[in-house]
């Protein structure tokens, strides 16, 4: 039996940097139906902008900046930002394959208010209830604050009331997409990658894995990296981070966001 060697991030930051490497790797897997996946996601945003209006937002932990095309194609200006070394490296040339022209910057969220250039009417993500720790979640909200032009509006994910409904989602999901997922392997350049996702129950949470196989050279090894922490911020939880950072107003909305309020 070949031995295959391990390789398992050592931190939040190197697993995300793994994560963007490979998937830029199997672009040719998922490029082709990434539009499709985000078809709801166009449509509930779309719907938040327009009674917003902004005139310039920011996509918070935006990878490859797949959202922040199409926000920028809904006519929207929009600028991005990641940890990633690797996202940062080629959001650029995403966006411009798609005819979009994007300014992306690589932050930490604490250097947030350091970084970014400008003021923005409007910030997004899908990571704010992702995050591991309140430490953490307190620093890219209080980031965010600082960015936001008064009374501009953060929009996040995580609306559920209380654990009851978490728990209920994560059962709900976890039967829906299994607790292993199996992606099609990627050959270029003499190198082979298979993503697979793995899902573990802890008790309150789902932790999201995901392990690129990768074959090269006649050898094997596993480059391991554990980054989605799900189902465990209700929306009271991340409502008191958002007030502690200075937001006046909360807001849970029918299309699946929440609006914080400078």
């Amino acid at each position: 039996m070949e031995e295959v060697k391990l390789k398992i991030c050592s931190n939040e930051l190197q697993s995300w940097d793994t994560l963007w490497k490979w998937e830029w790797f199997l672009r040719d897997y998922w490029e082709t139906k990434w539009r499709d996946e985000l078809k709801d996601w166009k449509k509930s945003i779309s719907e938040v902008l327009q009674k917003i209006n902004p005139k310039k937002i920011l996509d918070v932990g935006c990878g490859f900046g797949l959202k922040s095309v199409i926000v920028s194609e809904l006519g929207y200006n929009v600028e991005g930002f990641d940890g990633s070394p690797t996202a940062i490296k080629n959001a650029p040339t995403f966006a411009k394959e798609h005819n979009q022209k994007i300014r992306f910057f690589r932050c930490l969220f604490e250097d947030l208010s350091k970084k970014a250039k400008t003021k923005y009417d409007c910030v997004f993500s899908d990571q704010f209830d992702w995050i591991e720790s309140k430490e953490t979640m307190t620093k890219l909200a209080k980031g965010i604050y600082s960015v936001l032009e008064g009374g501009g509006t953060f929009i996040f994910t995580g609306t559920a009331k209380n654990k009851a409904d978490l728990q209920k989602e994560k059962k709900e999901d976890l039967k829906e997409m299994g607790k292993f997922g199996l992606h099609p392997a990627v050959t270029k350049n003499k190198i082979k990658v298979r993503e697979i996702e793995v899902y573990e129950e802890a008790p309150d949470r789902l932790i999201g894995n995901r392990i690129f196989l990768v074959e090269e050279k006649g050898k094997t090894r596993a480059e391991i990296a554990k980054m989605f922490h799900l189902y465990k911020w209700t929306f009271n939880d991340l409502s008191k981070v958002l007030k502690n950072a200075g937001f006046k107003k909360i807001i849970k909305t029918k299309k699946g966001f929440g609006l914080a309020i400078k």
